[in-house]
């Protein structure tokens, strides 16, 4: 009788399996080999369970209890056999051969699918399909124009900080990690973490391309610093309405150019100065822990702290503007900020 009176509810508890195998998320989690493999995993480990408790107890009469054949079951698949729990009827032996061979099959399936995400995971970072996360930095690149620059910011340390978007396979492997897509396309911005980025660098050889790319990027992440190098100075201006907080043009090079003509050791400073990589480099530092302190003494503390480089402060930021080359007694205050020349104490000379 009670067997009738349980039969409808059996029955809805199969309607609902049946459902839930049917839906969308359960076939979307199906296509997951993880899971298939765990499925299958633990679909062995309770079965091949079951058979040796209806085998033993049921079939045999012996009195063993359902925790003490799931733990028979997991040790016969891991082949270990510790022999504390041993089948003593022919059914029971027959289970334990069975569950040993599906328990080699289900320890190889989740080895070798757990290798395979690895090595899917390796080639797609090595081919730059993997998106990047956790960059702080996201240089975009077309033509590796800025190679010097990511090769810069590997110098000062930043490796693991920057990410490197480009829209083709690049010629070597560069120091940091690389994402392939195009920046035209949001979803691909997304992919190269250009929405969580803090700094976003365009060097891109289209302008036109460059003002799609910075409106994008400003879209998909308003609090970002861009910065941006063009080569058409109408574009620089567009750009720096448009929000940039750097834009280098082709007029810089050009300046550059003419210096190099007329004084070379300028052009020569200027790329000492620029690279950490030099016997100079110029810097710019909080000045909270000198405040209070004049030019020349912030220059002596500085100098002091540090056994390799000896400092020169060229100029002071102060509420938006740039003092340069102040005077020895100015008073520095704690919300400046220093732009500072330091030189190698030894050598501190450079070759012209």
């Amino acid at each position: 009788m009670d067997e009738v009176v349980a039969l409808p509810a059996i029955i809805e508890v199969l309607k609902e399996i049946r459902d839930a195998l049917a839906s969308t998320a359960f076939r979307k989690v199906m296509r997951n080999r993880f899971t298939l493999v765990a499925l299958f995993f633990a679909s062995m480990w309770l079965l091949s369970a079951l058979f040796f408790y209806y085998a033993e107890h049921v079939h045999g009469g012996r009195d063993i209890d359902l925790p003490t054949c799931l733990y028979w079951s997991l040790i016969t698949m891991a082949t270990v056999g510790y022999g504390d729990v041993v089948p003593e009827t022919g059914l029971g032996r027959l289970v334990a051969s069975i569950t040993a061979i599906l328990g080699i099959v289900a320890y190889t399936l989740t080895v070798s699918v757990i290798a395979d995400a690895f090595l899917e995971k390796g080639m797609r970072r090595a081919m730059g399909l993997a998106p990047l996360k956790r960059k702080e930095i996201i240089v975009i690149d077309s033509d590796e124009t800025c190679w010097d620059l990511v090769d810069e910011l590997v110098a000062n340390g930043l490796a693991e900080k920057v990410g490197w978007f480009t829209d083709k396979q690049p010629a070597t492997e560069p120091p940091v990690d690389f994402f392939v897509g195009d920046p035209m396309r949001a979803e691909d911005m997304r992919k190269a973490g250009v929405d969580k980025a803090r700094h976003i660098v365009l060097c891109l050889s289209d302008d036109s391309k460059a003002l799609h790319v910075a409106l994008l990027a400003k879209k998909l992440n308003h609090g970002a610093k861009i910065h941006a190098i063009v080569r058409s100075s109408e574009l620089a201006e567009l750009l720096r309405e448009a929000g940039v907080e750097t834009v280098l043009s082709i007029r810089l090079l050009g300046r550059a150019l003419a210096s190099a003509i007329f004084e070379p050791s300028v052009v020569k400073f200027i790329d000492e100065a620029v690279s950490v990589r030099g016997v100079a480099d110029v810097t710019e530092t909080e000045a909270k822990n000198l405040a209070g302190l004049t030019v020349a003494e912030a220059q002596d503390k500085l100098s002091r702290q540090d056994k390799t480089y000896r400092y020169q402060v060229i100029g002071i930021i102060r509420e938006r503007k740039l003092i340069l080359a102040p005077s020895l007694r100015e008073k520095i205050m704690s919300s400046d900020r220093l732009l500072v020349l330091r030189v190698r104490k030894d050598p501190g000379i450079v070759e012209l």
